[in-house]
């Protein structure tokens, strides 16, 4: 008896392509229906990275940007790091010009021309992750005293060449003191043109010790020559590990500056270069030079001035017999030049006149027998001359007659 079987028929086998191609189809189908959520990058601006890892934003020589049409902000939302740089005619920077960036933690506006920054612009509520603010080379004034409050999480802040004059250093000292700023770490202050430092300028968020956590202090470049004590206070600073101080015009340190200096208890001190006397001033610091625990950066290199004793040499090869005061030692150096200077000059106008007056010698002898007449015929004429009934009161001009004569 034969058996009937059912037909059978077998799927034809499926390439990898087609099902790469759908799976594509699939995607962008999804993609429509969820819609587009990647941020809109400013017209003037680069952007690269992704949400997970944050945008990275240039904006360079284009002004502050503005938003693209139909953004609700200017910059993608989980921008991590922005840079608008390299204008010149920024000027003030209004409350809020960012957005709100939640994931943004490093801000530069270098080379801006910045030269005041409003009490909201940079705002913790919309900065709440900002680690890292870069101010260098613009000319602020730190008008407002709460320019950098509330910015909880900043660790370094750059102001290298970005203070407009050295008189604004005392409204970066209160804008400092009455910030919080407690994660703060790292400051940067070089070329600024310093003289003085205040001795408060470090207590960020006030008097509080609390507070002080700064491990970094850069003040390289400046002018400044004389530190006063208290300015680097350890108990204040208890934090401090690295201090610049190099390339100022620092000439001596006193004994309770180093005894500061002292206080820490792993500080590197950057000094080099700085013009050094090395006269008796400097006896302490050379003995403190080898014996101190702080770690001085290149204190091979430290160079005695010129117009001292011991010009151009090495300070830790002076020896502490050779650092005398018996010479006056910058003043006369740079005081001599200039008599020698102005004996000259002194020489060259005398000889001028001399030599004027010589050329001119009979006009100037006419001019001055023409005064001496006049004045002569002006005394004559005046009010007690001939032409004014002068009377001669001489014995042979008397008109009264002779006493009479007396008979014993």
């Amino acid at each position: 008896m034969e058996v009937l079987k059912w037909p059978t028929y077998s799927r034809p086998e499926e390439k990898p392509i087609s099902l790469l191609l759908s799976l594509l189809l699939s995607f962008i189908c999804i993609s429509s229906v969820i819609g587009d959520d990647h941020p809109v990058c400013p017209k003037t601006c680069s952007c690269s990275g992704t949400p997970t890892s944050g945008y990275d934003v240039k904006c360079v020589s284009v002004g502050f940007p503005e938003p693209n049409e139909g953004a609700t902000q200017t910059f993608p939302e989980f921008t991590s790091t922005l840079a608008i740089v390299g204008n010149s005619d920024m000027g003030d920077l209004p409350e809020n010009p960012f957005g709100n960036l939640p994931e943004l933690k490093k801000l530069d506006l270098s080379n801006n021309s910045i030269t005041s920054v409003e009490v909201k612009t940079f705002q913790g509520r919309h900065l709440p992750a900002l680690e890292e603010l870069i101010l260098d080379h613009n000319d602020l004034t730190f008008e407002h005293s709460k320019m950098l409050n509330s910015l909880d999480k900043l660790r370094n802040l750059s102001l290298k060449e970005a203070i407009f004059n050295a008189t604004s250093i005392g409204s970066l000292n209160h804008a400092l003191n009455r910030s919080y700023l407690p994660n703060l770490r790292n400051m940067w202050l070089d070329s600024n043109d310093l003289v003085v430092i205040p001795t408060t300028l470090f207590l960020v968020n006030g008097t509080k010790k609390a507070g002080q956590h700064l491990e970094l202090i850069s003040l390289r470049n400046n002018s400044i020559g004389h530190i006063s004590p208290g300015t680097f206070d350890p108990t204040n600073l208890v934090y401090l590990r690295i201090l610049d101080l190099s390339n100022n015009g620092i000439r001596k340190f006193q004994k309770d500056e180093l005894d500061d200096f002292d206080g820490f208890s792993n500080l590197t001190l950057q000094l080099y270069p700085n013009p050094f006397s090395c006269d008796c001033s400097l006896r302490y610091f050379h003995s403190w030079l080898s014996k101190t625990n702080v770690t001085v950066v290149d204190k091979n290199l430290l160079t005695c001035a010129d117009g001292y004793p011991n010009a151009k040499m090495r300070v830790v090869e002076v020896e502490e017999s050779a650092l005398q005061c018996d010479h006056p030692p910058s003043v006369q150096h740079y005081v001599e030049p200039s008599y020698v200077v102005l004996g000259i000059i002194l020489s060259f106008l005398i000889a001028c006149l001399l030599g004027v007056v010589f050329l001119r010698r009979n006009q100037i002898k006419t001019t001055c027998s023409a005064i001496f007449r006049a004045a002569r015929d002006s005394l004559e004429s005046g009010p007690y001359g001939d032409h004014r009934g002068y009377t001669d009161i001489s014995k042979s001009g008397r008109e009264s007659p002779d006493p009479p004569e007396v008979h014993l």
